[in-house]
C-alpha cells in the first residue's frame, strides 16, 4: 500500500510486519518527502493505544492490527514530518497520542469500523 499521506509532500509505503521490534503491534513504513532521502522507520502501538482500540473493535487478529497500524500511521507521520526535523527510527504510539473523537475514524480507515 502507497499513499501520499500530505499530497506532494510525503509518501508513504507500508512494508512488513516490524516482527523483529514488536510483533504484530509494529509495522515498518518506507517514507519519501522531497528533499530528503527514502528511509525505513517502524512504528509500534503501546499496550494503552492497543487496548484503546480494541476496547471498540474487540480482540485484534494480527492481520487486522497491521491495517489498523497502517491507518494510524497515514494520521501519525504526516505530523511527525511537519517541519524539517529527523524523525526517530522506531515511533510508539500512545493511547494519548490518539485523539478520542479519532478512534472510530480510524477504526473505519482500517476496515475494522
Amino acid at each position: 500500500m502507497t499513499t501520499n499521506a500530505r499530497p506532494d509532500t510525503l509518501e508513504l509505503t507500508y512494508v512488513e510486519p516490524s516482527l523483529g521490534f514488536g510483533g504484530d503491534d509494529a509495522a515498518t513504513f518506507l517514507v519519501s518527502r522531497p528533499g530528503h532521502p527514502k528511509a525505513e522507520y517502524d512504528l509500534r502501538l503501546a499496550m494503552d493505544a492497543r487496548e484503546l482500540f480494541e476496547a471498540k473493535a474487540g480482540e485484534l487478529s494480527s492481520e487486522q492490527l497491521q491495517a489498523l497500524l497502517q491507518a494510524v500511521a497515514k494520521r501519525v507521520y504526516p505530523r511527525l514530518f511537519s517541519g524539517n526535523q529527523r524523525l526517530v527510527a522506531i515511533a510508539v504510539v500512545r493511547a494519548r497520542d490518539i485523539a478520542a473523537s479519532d478512534v472510530d475514524d480510524i477504526l473505519e480507515d482500517a476496515g475494522l469500523g
